[in-house]
């Protein structure tokens, strides 16, 4: 009675187990029980048979169960692991749905459509370079230009192509109500003041010519360039990077001077909350013209720093730079231009900030950053090179790739800089995030992008 109530129970036992293990496939173990039980009984078959047919059989059941489980996940994880190689191309074409130039542009008006169609007679305001550009583009676009002026200071009885200079006042008198091209630039702030109080008086616009090259910023080129424009939106780092972008392009288009104000910074916001530079900086001064910008470093870092590399292809800039530095420790001044390959271009002879290559001029050496460094560390670069910024990039690559300093670059001297300097930075290294910034400027010059990379890694040993 013992021997079968132990039976029993080790039964009853064996039972509650199977069918905790199997519940989910709803096993009726006790029909098995009582198949084993009268199959024993009645000697039909061996009851260690049976049990183990059955674990067999569930077995078999939880294996198929378990393989198609494991199928599903590893189609799933494919699924998760195939989002993931897609996810940044993905970012970006939703980043540039969301960004589009010619919504953006729709409701404006073409500077050059505007002066055209105005009914009021098309006054220059300024001299020089900038005005022969205009005047360039008037003959292009069919503008008739009907005066030149200048602020009374510099009339003086002067001639430009085939226009008297005159004051204001005069062509008031002559003409009553005009609209005004503004043909020059100035960071001055009673210039950029004066230039307000004549805009709200007369219609004043800024025709769109650039500081280099001979492309205009007009439909022909915003179709040419449209996916790159669009590209570079969705790699702007903050919001006020991408209103900047709008408006300097809206400003590009239409010439409107309020699309400044409203985007402008000074260099202290920049300096402060993005660069963050310190006391023990590596700092390449790309254009240092005669040592100002080494003075903006010096005043943002207390007058500390590890090293100074600077480099200036201008020989009357250079021997002021050279004056400038006298007796600063750990300075290397370089009189050479900075460029994609170490070769000689032809540079203007303009002294000042004007010196850039071109076609008549002087025979100046130029050479890569790369070069120059050569595998030494650098954690700030500036570059103001007078249109040769994408060619100074590109001879900076390796510095970019393995130093990662943090960049300042300008980027208004071609209208393509906006968005190809930026493109180009993340193709490089993508783990730069990409700023922004306007700064008090009449037209758009003084735009920059200020770029850091927050994945820094350590100097090399050479630093």
């Amino acid at each position: 009675m013992c021997n079968a109530l132990r039976l029993y129970f080790r039964r009853e036992n064996e039972v509650r187990r199977y069918k905790t293990i199997h519940r989910f496939l709803h096993i009726k173990t006790y029909v098995c029980e009582h198949k084993i039980s009268s199959r024993r009984a009645s000697n039909e078959r061996p009851y260690g048979i049976v049990q183990t047919v059955a674990i067999l059989r569930s077995g078999m059941i939880c294996f198929l169960i378990l393989q198609t489980v494991y199928t599903n996940w590893e189609r799933r994880l494919a699924v998760l692991q195939n989002c993931a190689n897609n996810y940044n191309a993905i970012y970006t074409n939703w980043s540039i749905l969301m960004f589009n130039i010619t919504e953006l542009l729709k409701n404006e008006i073409s500077v050059w459509e505007r002066l055209k169609n105005c009914g009021k007679p098309v006054v220059l305001y300024g001299m020089g370079d900038g005005a022969d550009k205009v005047l360039a583009a008037f003959d292009r676009y069919g503008i008739k230009a009907s005066a030149v002026i200048a602020s009374d200071d510099f009339v003086r009885g002067q001639k430009f192509h085939d226009f008297t200079v005159k004051k204001l006042s005069d062509v008031e008198t002559e003409f009553g109500d005009i609209i005004i091209a503004l043909c020059f630039a100035s960071q001055l702030p009673d210039v950029m003041e004066h230039i307000t109080k004549i805009s709200e008086k007369h219609e004043t616009l800024v025709p769109s010519v650039p500081v280099f090259g001979n492309k205009l910023f007009d439909n022909d080129f915003i179709t040419e360039n449209k996916e790159q424009i669009e590209s570079a939106y969705s790699l702007l780092a903050d919001d006020l990077s991408k209103k900047v972008y709008e408006n300097i392009l809206k400003f590009y288009y239409t010439g409107r001077i309020d699309l400044l104000p409203p985007v402008t910074t000074g260099k202290d916001e920049a300096f402060g909350n993005i660069l963050n530079l310190d006391e023990n900086e590596s700092y390449v001064d790309l254009g240092a013209y005669n040592g100002d910008t080494i003075d903006e470093f010096l005043h943002y870092t207390n007058g500390s720093y590890k090293r100074i590399i600077a480099f200036e292809p201008n020989a009357k800039n250079f021997e002021k730079l050279k004056l400038h530095c006298k007796g600063m420790a750990n300075v290397s001044l370089w009189q050479l231009g900075s460029y994609s390959k170490n070769t000689e271009l032809i540079f203007n002879n303009k002294a000042g900030r004007n010196s850039a290559i071109a076609d008549k001029g002087v025979a100046t050496k130029v050479a890569t950053v790369d070069t120059i460094l050569c595998g030494m560390a650098a954690g700030y670069i500036k570059a103001d090179v007078e249109g040769a910024d994408m060619e100074t990039l590109i001879g900076m690559q390796k510095t970019m790739e393995n130093c990662k300093p943090k960049l300042n670059f300008s980027a208004y001297h071609r209208f393509e800089d906006i968005f190809r300097l930026a493109l180009y930075i993340h193709s490089v290294n993508p783990d730069y995030k990409i700023f922004l910034r306007h700064h008090p400027y009449i037209p758009a010059w003084d735009t920059n992008l200020y770029c850091i990379c927050l994945l820094y890694t350590s100097p090399s040993p050479r630093d």
